[in-house]
C-alpha cells in the first residue's frame, strides 16, 4: 500500500480517537457499541485495494453504522432526542457519501455523480425538516408569531385593495353600488301602446 492510500485511513484513526476520548469525558461510552463496528466496516473499505470491490463495498455499512452512533451520540450529549423527527434525512447523505467514495475507488463517473447529488438533495431535506421542527413545531412560541404575522399579512392586503379579502367594508355600499349598476327597470305605467 502506498503513503497516499494510508492518508484516510491515518485521518479515520485520529478522528475515532478524538471520538472515543470524547465519548469518555461525557460518559456517553455506551454508544461505541454502535461506533466500533462502523469503524471496523470503514478500515477495512479504506484499507482494501482498489481492484477488491467486494471489500471496498463495506464503506456502505460502515458510513451508515458509524453515523448512527454519531447521532446517537450527539443526542445522548445534548438530550435532544427529539431530533430524531428529522435528522433520519441524514441517511441518504450517509449513502450518497458512500456511493460518491466507492464510485472514486473503483473509477464509475456515474456512481460519483449519483452520490453527490444524493448528498446534496439529503442536506438540503435534512436542513428544511430541521427548520420546520425546530422553528415551527417544536416551538409553538414561533408558531403564535407565525400566525401573527400572517394576519398582519391579510389584514395589510386586504386593505391595500380596499376591502378585506374581496369582502367591502359596508354592505349597505355594495348593494347601493348594485342598484346603480343594474339598467333601470320599466313600470307598467311607463309602456306606451301605439
Amino acid at each position: 500500500m502506498d503513503a497516499k492510500h494510508n492518508e484516510p485511513l491515518g485521518k479515520l484513526i485520529i478522528g475515532f480517537l478524538g471520538v472515543l476520548i470524547l465519548v469518555n469525558l461525557m460518559g456517553n461510552s455506551w454508544v461505541l457499541f454502535i461506533i466500533l463496528p462502523g469503524v471496523a466496516f470503514l478500515y477495512a473499505a479504506m484499507t482494501a485495494q482498489p481492484d477488491n470491490l467486494d471489500q471496498l463495498k463495506l464503506i456502505y455499512p460502515g458510513v451508515i453504522i458509524t453515523g448512527t452512533g454519531l447521532i446517537l451520540l450527539y443526542q445522548s450529549m445534548t438530550g435532544h432526542w427529539e431530533s430524531w423527527a428529522y435528522i433520519w434525512a441524514l441517511y441518504p447523505a450517509f449513502v450518497g457519501g458512500a456511493m460518491k467514495w466507492y464510485g472514486e475507488q473503483s473509477q464509475n463517473p456515474e456512481e460519483i455523480a449519483q452520490g453527490e447529488s444524493l448528498v446534496k438533495n439529503s442536506l438540503i431535506g435534512f436542513a428544511m425538516l430541521g427548520l420546520l421542527f425546530e422553528v415551527v413545531i417544536f416551538n409553538l412560541w414561533s408558531v403564535f408569531w407565525l400566525l401573527v404575522i400572517a394576519w398582519f399579512a391579510w389584514m395589510a392586503l386586504g386593505k391595500k385593495h380596499g376591502s378585506m379579502c374581496g369582502m367591502s367594508h359596508n354592505h349597505h355600499e355594495t348593494d347601493e353600488k348594485r342598484k346603480n349598476d343594474d339598467p333601470p327597470k320599466r313600470k307598467n305605467d311607463d309602456i306606451v301602446i301605439v
